[in-house]
């Protein structure tokens, strides 16, 4: 297998003057499953482009085991989200094709194909046609063929872009397990924050070609280091509010309600303060901020509120938080609530870095 390395690298794209991925310096260790997330054109397709030899840094320099990309390698594998199946072959000849054509014996090619086709639960589907697969079931071919090769590096854009919801998390299991099976070292490209905190080892966060982050995924979603990371995780969102500091301490919205936290230093009168909904809870009146709740909504069996606010007359402050088991809240109801402190997460309000440690 190999270490996949970005030293320093950059990419400008002909006839652009934006960099579509500015200096990147990161490294995805040998065996490493690491999920590059962002938006549509923060940089994640080109990053894997350059890897894979399809597209030069412009700056920089991006190596595969040791060795500086100049073009196309036959040991790194690009799987993209349209899979791009041979129509008039079966599934076995699918994925055994890139084996037949560097001409090794049909014995040990058909060896090879059902070994990777028993990882992706493909056994029953060998002699299927293409034209007879769900997209499930030719995502699955796609990265057997990709596999079978034993690529030193194994590249996925946005591979279950395509599928629905439903059978997402089943693929997922069998991609990661083939993964760590072969112990391949993987760079997978995703806008889907679920998928990315769910099969990572470890998560960069990018946006507009900037690395704004590089970290295990619980610790991406608990130490946010911009205001963006904090934004692009978590459903429902993380609640922002500009807050006044005083003596290292945030005062919430236009309240004398101050947040019980550890004092930070900041050379500013005001911050950005993030909260996540599940650390926001009710409390007693006058211990808080009183909401007028406006929606109920469910995630996974956990209720939460939201509404308005009150208090914050120059600019609204919407508000999301968990309801405890059996709250009766309803929309209308005013209820009162404080931030838990561990949870509470202040950002520079011009630079969206986090303040403090």
């Amino acid at each position: 297998m190999a270490e996949i390395e970005f030293d320093d690298a950059t990419c400008v794209h002909p006839g652009e003057r934006t960099a579509a991925v500015a200096p990147l310096t990161l490294t995805v260790a040998d065996g490493e499953l690491f999920v590059l997330l962002g938006p549509p054109g923060a940089g994640k397709t080109t990053a894997l482009r350059m890897v894979a030899g399809l597209v030069a840094a412009t700056g920089g320099e991006v190596r595969v085991g040791g060795r500086a990309v100049e073009g196309a390698r036959d040991d790194v594998v690009l799987v993209f989200q349209n899979y791009a199946l041979y129509p008039n072959l079966t599934v076995a000849e699918n994925i055994g094709a890139p084996l037949r054509s560097s001409g090794r014996d049909r014995h040990a090619v058909r060896a090879l194909v059902d070994e990777v086709a028993a990882l992706l639960g493909l056994c029953e589907s060998l002699g299927q046609g293409a034209t007879d697969l769900s997209p499930s079931q030719r995502m699955r071919v796609a990265l057997a063929r990709g596999l079978v090769r034993r690529p030193s590096v194994l590249l996925m854009d946005e591979p279950l872009a395509n599928l629905a919801p439903t059978v997402r998390a089943e693929v997922r299991q069998s991609l990661v397990a083939a993964q760590r099976a072969l112990g391949v070292t993987t760079l997978y490209a995703t806008d889907d924050q679920v998928e990315a905190l769910t099969i990572a080892d470890r998560v960069g966060v990018l946006d507009e070609g900037l690395l704004h982050q590089c970290d295990e995924p619980r610790r991406l979603y608990d130490r946010p280091r911009t205001l963006f990371v904090a934004g692009l995780l978590g459903s429902p969102p993380m609640n922002f509010l500009d807050v006044r500091m005083q003596y290292g301490l945030p005062t919430l919205a236009e309240s004398t309600v101050v947040v019980p936290i550890q004092a930070v230093h900041a050379d500013t009168g005001v911050a950005r303060l993030g909260v996540r909904p599940e650390d926001v809870h009710p409390v007693e009146r006058g211990r808080g901020v009183d909401v007028e709740v406006q929606a109920l909504s469910e995630q996974n069996g956990v209720l939460f509120a939201s509404g308005q606010a009150q208090g914050a007359a120059r600019r609204p402050v919407r508000l999301t938080f968990r309801l405890p088991e059996g709250s009766d809240v309803a929309v209308g109801d005013l209820v009162t609530v404080l931030p838990d402190p561990a949870g509470v997460h202040l950002f520079h309000p011009g630079s969206g870095e986090r303040l403090g440690a």
